[in-house]
């Protein structure tokens, strides 16, 4: 499937008119109606990444399918993950923490154009271990907390859990997965399905290994694995959950879709 099929006649035109605007390095958004019904803006090419990423390569395709009234996205970018998970899970509530100021409000604007008001909450704030504030730096489709970059809130991820458990989880949060997931709380609260982005970091060099030895010791077996290379990867595991037989990866490669992104 090229990225251009996803969409309606008259929205794929619009969406070529937009890609080519975009290799002169002019930035408008655009907005694109999917072949289902669904609403999707995009910005510039990093979102055209992170979209791509999800629905064409489908690195969420292997989540199981369990009832799951409460969902989590941890760190919401502009909001296609939300929309992938709503279609997934129906009748789910969601809450989305997204810390980037312009992010957030993307997702707002994804969430009103696709009628999830009423499903979906958009909190701006950073999952962590405790609160505060902290500084987030921005860089393509990625953010992160550091010394430098714009202030942002910290939410304590795991008190909220203890008050709100969710069935399924979906961490991006480059990097600060580490201390959510060695935090002691975490036992009590992990979801039954975890969609985890794993980073390498420099305190964290070995994190695809680290990051399996401690899904191993909560519970989770590794349903699937996804866009694994040296410096990061997508695991979905699930809580007692045979063992896949296999890797499983949904790369451009694996799709034969390299070289042909449009």
């Amino acid at each position: 499937m090229r990225f251009r099929d996803l969409f309606t006649f008259s929205s794929k035109t619009k969406f070529v008119a937009w890609w080519l605007l975009t290799a002169f390095r002019l930035n408008v958004e655009v907005r694109l109606t999917l072949r289902d019904g669904r609403t999707m803006f995009l910005r510039n090419r990093d979102d055209y990444g992170v979209a791509y990423e999800l629905f064409v390569n489908q690195v969420y395709s292997d989540v199981p399918l369990i009832e799951a009234p409460v969902i989590v996205d941890l760190g919401g970018h502009v909001g296609f993950a939300t929309l992938y998970l709503a279609r997934l899970f129906p009748h789910a509530q969601i809450i989305v923490m997204e810390p980037d100021l312009g992010r957030a409000m993307q997702i707002r604007k994804h969430v009103r154009a696709n009628g999830l008001i009423s499903r979906v909450d958009v909190l701006e704030a950073a999952a962590a271990v405790q609160n505060g504030q902290a500084k987030l730096s921005a860089s393509g489709s990625s953010s992160r907390i550091g010394d430098q970059g714009a202030e942002v809130a910290l939410l304590d991820l795991l008190e909220m859990l203890a008050a709100r458990p969710a069935e399924v989880i979906k961490m991006d949060i480059e990097g600060s997965e580490y201390a959510i997931l060695g935090d002691r709380r975490f036992e009590a609260v992990c979801p039954r399905v975890l969609i985890l982005e794993w980073h390498k970091t420099p305190e964290h060099p070995d994190g695809y290994d680290w990051c399996c030895l401690k899904l191993q010791e909560l519970g989770y077996r590794v349903v699937s694995e996804s866009g694994k290379c040296p410096w990061a990867g997508n695991i979905i595991a699930e809580k007692g959950a045979p063992a896949a037989p296999r890797d499983i990866g949904h790369g451009a490669r694996e799709f034969g879709l390299a070289g042909d992104s449009l």
